[in-house]
């Protein structure tokens, strides 16, 4: 048998908290542009679903943005188990000017993506952080000139720029 807490007890009081202080500091920390959700049309294993995110994510600040790009990121089954994504995008301030489209045809691996303009930062990131697992990347668009030992010039060690 399993025994979940009550609405009231102070553990989920706290749980709580500390999830509406997350999203708070996910909302505030940087000027969201776009949310994202991108989905597989085939079955794939979750060591090939986070890479072709990383390949996308990639794209997005090579190919799209020319500049660094903050991404949070969260990730869950679909109905059928395969892995999607849900993504706030955060382009450096002299980006290139990117369309939702051109961010839904960087996604290669399905037909439904979707691209919207963040209106609500706050309900955006609060629905990131719904998910166990979510995290925040750079991702950088400049591998070789811009990495130093330990990652690139702006965030050391963000996954994009290996």
């Amino acid at each position: 048998m399993v025994r979940t807490l009550p609405d009231t007890s102070p553990a989920r009081k706290e749980a709580a908290a500390l999830k509406r202080a997350t999203a708070t500091f996910l909302a505030g920390f940087a000027p969201w542009e776009r949310f994202v959700t991108l989905t597989f049309s085939r079955d794939v294993c979750d060591a090939a679903a986070h890479l072709a995110f990383r390949r996308w994510a990639r794209h997005v600040a090579c190919g799209l943005y020319r500049s660094h790009v903050n991404i949070a990121w969260a990730y869950g089954p679909q109905a059928r188990g395969t892995l999607h994504f849900h993504a706030l995008v955060a382009p450096a301030e002299l980006a290139a000017a990117v369309t939702p489209a051109e961010l839904a045809a960087a996604w290669h691996e399905g037909p439904d993506v979707t691209a919207a303009a963040v209106t609500a930062a706050a309900g955006a990131a609060d629905y990131l952080t719904r998910h166990p697992e979510w995290n925040l990347n750079v991702a950088c668009d400049r591998r070789p000139c811009c990495r130093r030992a330990h990652g690139c010039v702006i965030a050391p060690g963000p996954w994009s720029a290996t």
